[in-house]
């Protein structure tokens, strides 16, 4: 009996636990799986992170200019290339971390560039309403083979 009456307590403890941290608990795992989304998204162990102030000046230019869309603040930012030859891609592709955040992802391949490769650009871009926000931006870069590292890093080519 008194088995019962132990179990049953623990039981109620246990039920009045959960109910009263639900919330928490649901916070949590939503930070848990954003936490995730990005690290998947970054995939990158380096990168060279924009300073604040160019965020701030590029944040002015996207309420001055109105630009509506993150694609249009990405090809302003970083325009793609008029002198292009050969392979060269320019590739745009966002994926929504949460209801106001999303991480757009800009990839230039065969790069006219002696040492650069290729470059990665991560905008961390938060809709609030109508209003666009760019959070913060990261790069990475691939070199020619015999310039320096094959995959993404923050490191400069030779």
């Amino acid at each position: 009996m008194k088995k019962r009456i132990v179990i049953a307590k623990i039981g109620a403890f246990c039920l009045v636990l959960a109910c009263n941290s639900g919330t928490n608990q649901k916070e949590l795992v939503e930070n848990a799986t954003t936490d995730i989304l990005i690290k998947t998204v970054e995939s990158t162990n380096s990168y060279v992170e924009l300073e604040p102030t160019k965020i701030a000046e590029l944040n002015a230019v996207i309420q001055s200019k109105n630009l509506k869309t993150n694609e249009e603040i990405v090809r302003y930012y970083i325009p793609e290339s008029l002198e292009k030859e050969g392979k060269y891609s320019y590739t745009i592709t966002p994926i929504r971390i949460t209801s106001n955040l999303e991480i757009v992802t800009l990839v230039e391949d065969y790069l006219m560039d002696d040492s650069h490769k290729a470059k990665k650009v991560l905008f961390y871009i938060e809709t609030s309403g109508q209003t666009k926000k760019v959070n913060q931006i990261k790069t990475a870069f691939k070199c020619w083979e015999n310039r320096g590292h094959q995959e993404w890093a923050a490191d400069p080519c030779k």
